[in-house]
Parts: C-alpha cells; structure tokens; sequence
C-alpha cells in the first residue's frame, strides 16, 4: 500500500511503515544534479555518496522509493534466522548529516 507521505514515518511504528509505503511516483522535476569526484562503496564504484542505512529500508517497495530518489547506495535492513518485534518507539531517529567531500584523483 502505497501513501501520501516522504519518508518514513518516526511518530509510527515499524509495523505501520512496512505497510505503508510512500508513494512510488516520484514528484521529481529534474533529474538529481551530478557530485564530482570518484566514489567506491565496498570496493566498487559508484555514481555518488549518496546513500540510505537500512533503518528505513524496510522491504523492496522502500528500495525502489529512495532508487527513484537518486540515491545510490541502498543497504537493504537486516535479515534474521527468527522472528523478533521491532523496538519500541522511537525506532528510527534520524541524525545531522555531515558535509561530503570527494577524493580526487589526478
């Protein structure tokens, strides 16, 4: 089920976010503009540092949400061998991003 909403929402639960999926028609006007320099994620290259831990990544609807986003480096949440309740609220608190700069190679 897709919503209305950006992002994961913090004042809900994961339950309620799994199921509710921000709208997968991207309202995105211009494509994401290009960050210079030569990025690697794990050895590999990528177009951009710009990337989502898996705390809001809850299933592959997530995924493809933050894909059409631009971003490019999406960790996929956690997979368990058991089944465990998530935390109690907050469950997600989001952080200050600090700036980014590139390596440039020359």
């Amino acid at each position: 089920m897709s919503s209305n909403h950006s992002a994961y929402n913090i004042l809900k639960d994961y339950e309620w976010n799994y199921a509710h999926v921000p709208s997968s028609k991207p309202h995105i006007f211009n494509s994401a503009e290009e960050i210079s320099g030569e990025w690697t994620y794990a050895g590999l290259p990528v177009r951009s540092p710009l990337a989502i831990a898996a705390g809001p990544l809850l299933n592959s609807e997530w995924i493809k949400f933050y894909a059409e986003r631009s971003f490019d480096i999406l960790t996929y949440k956690t997979v368990r061998r058991c089944s465990r309740a998530s935390y109690e609220l907050p469950n997600l608190v989001p952080i200050e991003a600090m700036r980014v700069q590139s390596r440039v190679h020359r």
